[in-house]
């Protein structure tokens, strides 16, 4: 099983999203914003969900090039990750689809 993790590109409405969970918690860990194929994109822990390897039948590309998560994104993402299964299953509500 795998945990896919939903994208946005509307950089400006998960910024206002962090930065109210900042000022509420210290800190969010449910939005990171992350370069990803070259662009800043809000990664959405909140909205993750799992998911099987057979509905899985492509990889991200540009330009007909598979495109890979930096070294520093992916840092981010696995921190946050761990955070939100670990919230999560200690009764925080923050994962919406679980």
């Amino acid at each position: 099983m795998f945990w896919a993790v939903p994208m946005s590109a509307r950089i400006e409405k998960y910024t206002a999203i962090i930065k109210k969970d900042e000022t509420k918690y210290g800190r969010c860990v449910k939005v990171i914003i992350a370069i990803y194929g070259g662009k800043e994109n809000a990664f959405l822990f909140q909205n993750m969900f799992p998911i099987i390897e057979r509905y899985i039948d492509h990889i991200h590309t540009v330009n007909g090039i598979p495109a890979p998560v930096d070294w520093n994104a992916r840092q981010q993402i696995s921190q946050a990750f761990k955070e939100c299964l670990r919230l999560n299953n200690h009764g925080a509500k923050v994962i919406f689809s679980v």
